[in-house]
This record gives C-alpha cells, sequence and structure tokens, in this order.
C-alpha cells in the first residue's frame, strides 16, 4: 500500500511540475507590460525592427520590412507603384529605386540596403516580385543580430534564478524514479511512476527551454515600447498633424513594427493625407494604395 501511494505521489508531483513550468513559459513570453502611460516618442535609439524584435515574441522576418518603409520616409529610397502583377500573388509589383546611398552607422541597415537591390537592375532598383523568395535571407540575418546583440540586456543570463529552478525540478523527478526505487524491492507501479516522470522532464525541458526572465533594463524598454504604442493608438489625429503634419508617415514604420498599422490606417480613413514624395501611384494618388504596398510588405518574404 505504501510503495502504491510512493507511486502516486511521483506521478502527481511529475505532473504538477510540468504544469509549474508551462506556466511559467506562458508568462514569461507574454511580453508586453500592460501600462496606461503615454509617450509621445519610441524608445531612444531604438529603429522599427529593433522595436519589433524585443517587443514581440518568436518575432517573423517579415517584421524588418519595417526598414523599407523608415528608409523610404528618410529619403533613401523611392516605391512606385506599376501596372504589373505578380504572377505567384496576384498583387500589384512595385519598383523600389535607390535614391542616395545609405550613409547611417547601423550595421543592419547598411546590410540591408546591400543585399536589398543585389536583385534588381544595376544595383539601383529592384521590383517588389525579385525580392520574393530572397529577401527572407536578409531579414532572417538582421532579425538574428539585433536578437543576440539584445539578449543579455534583455534577459537574464542561463543560470538565473528560474533556470535553477527548473533544475531542481528535474533533480527531484531523477530522485524520486531512479535513486529511491533502487533502494526498495521493485514494484511494476515504479514502472509506471518512472514513465509518466520521464516523460514529465522531457515536458519540463522543452516547456523550460522558453522560460526567460527579464531584466530591470528589458522591462523599462517595454513598458516605453507600450506607452509609445498607446500614443499610437490613443492619440487624436488633430494633435498629430498639428504637431507634426508629417506624422502619418513618419510614424508609420512604428505602427508596422508593433503589429498595428491596419488601426493607423484607419484611424487617417477621413483625414486628406498627401502624398508623401517617396511614393509614386498609378493614376490619382489614394491612401489606399499605400495601404496595398504596406500589406504586401506583412507577406513579402
Amino acid at each position: 500500500m505504501v510503495k502504491l501511494i510512493y507511486s502516486i505521489f511521483v506521478i502527481i508531483i511529475s505532473v504538477a511540475f510540468v504544469v509549474i513550468v508551462y506556466f511559467l513559459k506562458r508568462k514569461s513570453v507574454e511580453r508586453q507590460i500592460h501600462v496606461n502611460d503615454i509617450k509621445k516618442e519610441p524608445p531612444e535609439g531604438l529603429n522599427p525592427e529593433v522595436l519589433s524584435c524585443l517587443y514581440i515574441d518568436k518575432v517573423k522576418n517579415e517584421y524588418m520590412n519595417s526598414i523599407i518603409l523608415d528608409l523610404a520616409n528618410k529619403g533613401y529610397l523611392n516605391i512606385e507603384e506599376t501596372s504589373l502583377r505578380d504572377s505567384e500573388t496576384n498583387s500589384k509589383n512595385y519598383r523600389i529605386t535607390k535614391l542616395k546611398e545609405y550613409d547611417g552607422e547601423d550595421e543592419n541597415r547598411k546590410l540591408f540596403f546591400k543585399e536589398l537591390f543585389q536583385y534588381g537592375f544595376n544595383g539601383v532598383s529592384v521590383s517588389s516580385s525579385d525580392l520574393y523568395g530572397n529577401i527572407e535571407t536578409t531579414t532572417g540575418e538582421i532579425k538574428k543580430n539585433i536578437l543576440n546583440e539584445y539578449k543579455n540586456k534583455m534577459f537574464e543570463p542561463l543560470m538565473s534564478g528560474l533556470f535553477k529552478f527548473i533544475v531542481i525540478m528535474i533533480a527531484i523527478i531523477l530522485l524520486l524514479i531512479f535513486v529511491i526505487p533502487a533502494i526498495i524491492p521493485f514494484e511494476i507501479m515504479f514502472l509506471f511512476s518512472g514513465i509518466i516522470g520521464i516523460i514529465s522532464i522531457g515536458a519540463i525541458a522543452f516547456f523550460g527551454k522558453d522560460v526567460k526572465e527579464r531584466t530591470q533594463y528589458g522591462n523599462e524598454i517595454i513598458k516605453q515600447i507600450e506607452s509609445y504604442k498607446n500614443f499610437i493608438e490613443k492619440e487624436q489625429v488633430d494633435n498629430l498633424l498639428s504637431e507634426n503634419p508629417n506624422s502619418f508617415f513618419d510614424i508609420l514604420p512604428y505602427a508596422f513594427a508593433t503589429g498595428i498599422v491596419d488601426k493607423w490606417f484607419e484611424k487617417f480613413n477621413n483625414e486628406d493625407i498627401k502624398k508623401p514624395e517617396w511614393f509614386q501611384a498609378q493614376g490619382d494618388y489614394k491612401i489606399e494604395n499605400l495601404k496595398e504596398f504596406v500589406n504586401l510588405l506583412k507577406i513579402l518574404k
């Protein structure tokens, strides 16, 4: 009877540890910290693509395409809508033309700018259809570079308190299913509880690899991003345009980077937003023309 109770105890402990680690994982991947503050500027020094990597868990490579919007708005690129359509996606085709060389200090943007035109004509222009299936190599490398650069700033090192806690849980299960049963006579129930314990160790290791503990710096950055996102979502359009007539285009890359670009367009639905100098449409320009291009960037990889 005692051995049966012991086996049930092992199973309960093993399953309980798995549940604990699962919820630790859920909590750690929810990187957003909900705040009510409003901040009119993004965190200092963070480009849109960096902001995406720090804010969105397991961010997709496509989010790095915010670089195109930001560089165009800063005078490096021109985007022209063409009369052609992409054969694979049936979406409009666009020509992206270099207006000047990138002269900033950001190494990832230097890489992006260099790689962007290698699939086009004479290293000066490239069509969006040429980038399909090619640009993901570059955006993936940039994303990896950013995550590696900020990994130690945003998260505690591997042997943090949470990681040690997970190691202790695995050690306890190993003790219960291997060491103690070896001391006392074997029972078939031990085999069943041992299998459950081994499966639990595998589950703990699987969930535990994603358990991360943010640093003080990491928490502060997420708070600042949340505050800036609140500004993008809640600030009145009249206030935005009165302070900065170009605010729609200045903030557009950051709205793209935080995953709320559709809301950003909706916010300006009833506004007469003039065509940006860096975007040329076929026929009369409407804001929907730019929205189509932005929607293309969401899937361009």
